[in-house]
């Protein structure tokens, strides 16, 4: 079963109505039946507050209500990868050895601690894909790091493509 991991920028998609919303709620429901393996970091999960947060007050591109709405769906789905008995959707933890060993990433590939931080987890979690919507990340990291295959969240050729593969 290929496994595929969703950073930040892709998962927050899953509670949102925006260009590549479909195309992660398409990929959760592959793992729903049981044909590919996602994978995300517990890291994520406040990356992802912290996104929906900052449309609300920073941005002002949501409601207060909305932006409740969207974090409480976020804690329900969590929780609810947490008690399902199929193991297709997996929260990593950080580990120590991800964290040290995604120092390396910083230093050759000049990407951000956070997005070493998902990638060094990807790559421990023996991923194929990484989703995310971070032009620069799949320029940088994209069959760099253990064959790792980086796909934007918003393009449906590449979603598309690689939904036909599985």
């Amino acid at each position: 079963m290929k496994r595929i991991y969703f950073d930040a920028s892709a998962y927050t998609k899953v509670f949102t109505e925006e260009t590549g919303s479909d195309n992660a709620k398409r990929l959760f429901e592959l793992a729903y039946k049981n044909h590919v393996k996602i994978v995300l970091s517990v890291w994520t999960i406040n990356e992802s507050i912290a996104a929906i947060d900052k449309k609300c007050h920073q941005k002002k591109m949501m409601s207060q209500e909305l932006c409740r709405k969207i974090i409480a769906a976020t804690f329900r789905q969590i929780k609810e990868f947490s008690e399902r008995t199929s193991r297709n959707i997996v929260f990593a933890q950080l580990e120590k050895d991800i964290i040290n060993d995604s120092n390396v990433l910083i230093a050759i590939l000049h990407i951000s601690a956070d997005d070493a931080l998902h990638v060094t987890t990807a790559c421990y979690y023996g991923c194929d894909y990484f989703i995310c919507k971070d032009s620069s990340l799949k320029e940088k990291v994209d069959n760099k790091v253990n064959n790792l295959r980086i796909l934007d969240i918003t393009n449906e050729q590449e979603i598309d493509s690689l939904i036909d593969r599985l």
